[in-house]
């Protein structure tokens, strides 16, 4: 056999492997963010999730706050997540029902 015929199996494997590494956030990046922007989490959900490269993943945490804080203050956070890396975007006031 020639190496022209190995050549798209060639392609295919390195466009495989290079597809292979990526990995998007979780819960646990998420949660880790949170926890360093001084909210421990009671509730986790995704605002935005799109597919394509470059396009973040917005997640709302909402905060286990004491009792004694007052009712008007932020009680949720937007985090957003651009495969692995996950920073704090802003501070909420969650919706209650």
């Amino acid at each position: 056999m020639s190496v022209r015929t190995h050549i798209p199996y060639v392609c295919l494997a390195l466009f495989a492997v290079s597809y292979a590494g990526t990995a998007f956030a979780s819960l646990p990046e998420v949660r880790a963010a949170a926890l360093q922007n001084n909210c421990p989490p009671q509730k986790i959900e995704v605002i935005s999730n799109s597919i394509g490269y470059g396009i973040p993943t917005v997640y709302r945490v909402e905060c286990i706050t004491p009792k004694t804080t007052a009712s008007n203050q932020a009680n949720s956070i937007t985090i957003r997540c651009y495969q692995q890396l996950c920073v704090f975007a802003k501070r909420t006031q969650a919706s209650r029902k």
